[in-house]
């Protein structure tokens, strides 16, 4: 799976400027906390909007300014091999155009893309520990997003942040195993699909799905799962009339988009519509099209990868 990331909210600084020694604290405390969370995970990478060195502790007082000079030498080598190669807008852009989560902010009313994509990736935030959003080790936010019809709703979601090193204590647990769980490479997952999923018969062109889907961390690992209880799904089945779903699961597609799920079955050498799905994952809108085959007793499966 991808290596797992924590999202540093660059905009969580003081909202007001500081004397230099209390943005020397605040940076401390910040660094304190990653080392905690390296001594826990050392697969963790921290990803941010903007690039570190212009992370700002509070208005014009960035990491570079105050991370100044040779004494910080070392402070900087940890950062650099902490934090990931790009900022986190820059790497994940496929996956917020299809994301229906459209904003997170936190009960203060901050928008934040590093809860977003925690959000999205269901994973956590790293914050400096200035005001009142940011000084949990739970961050409580509000999320819009859109339901299947286009409609906007609001959720109320909890997710894990780290400020100070105690924080870090207290989700010390799920850190020491975020990144290890042991899933399948995509060709692996292809070469073993007949034995593992006997209930499912996949088209050709699911093996470049799978291969895009495998680098993606939390949905790669959803859609796995739900691929699963499909499968358990259609070994329940006899092949007649309708299968009994155990995940949510829609019955085709609206008028507009029943064209986006026809899909080549190189079996049966014909095209044909695939319009029944089920969904792997919340904030990344996760689809796994197929049709029920009564003459094998299985379920087809087109596709497996973010919505058509």
């Amino acid at each position: 799976m991808a290596a797992p990331v924590l999202f540093l909210e660059s905009a969580s600084g003081h909202e007001e400027p500081l004397c230099s020694e209390d943005a020397i604290k605040t940076v401390n405390l910040l660094i304190q906390t990653l080392r905690r969370v390296r001594r826990l995970n050392a697969k963790i990478s921290l990803n941010s909007k903007v690039a570190l060195t212009g992370c700002e502790v509070a208005p014009g007082q960035t990491l570079q300014m105050l991370l100044a000079g040779p004494q910080h030498h070392e402070t900087w080598l940890f950062l650099k091999e902490f934090h990931t190669k790009s900022p986190f807008s820059e790497g994940f852009e496929k996956w917020l155009s299809k994301a229906e989560l459209f904003e997170a902010k936190t009960i203060c009313g901050q928008p934040s893309e590093a809860l977003a994509w925690a959000i999205l990736l269901e994973t956590g935030t790293i914050s400096f520990h200035t005001h009142s959003g940011w000084l949990q080790p739970w961050v409580s936010v509000d999320c819009l997003s859109l339901d299947e019809d286009g409609e906007e709703y609001h959720q109320q979601k909890e997710i894990p942040n780290a400020s100070v090193p105690s924080h870090v204590d207290e989700h010390q647990e799920w850190l020491k195993t975020l990144g290890f769980e042991k899933l399948p490479s995509a060709k692996q997952f292809w070469m073993d699909r007949e034995s593992q999923f006997a209930g499912l018969r996949f088209l050709a062109c699911v093996k470049n799905q799978i291969n895009d889907l495998a680098t993606s961390g939390a949905p790669y690992k959803q859609a796995l799962k739900t691929l699963e209880v499909l499968n358990q799904d259609s070994l329940d089945w006899d092949g007649q009339g309708i299968p009994v779903f155990s995940i949510k699961e829609a019955d085709g597609e609206h008028d507009q988009r029943r064209q986006l799920s026809n899909f080549y079955d190189d079996l049966t050498d014909t095209e044909q519509e695939f319009g029944r799905h089920i969904y792997f994952t919340g904030g990344i809108p996760g689809r796994i099209h197929f049709r029920l085959s009564p003459s094998e007793k299985k379920f087809v499966v087109a596709y497996v990868g973010f919505k058509l």
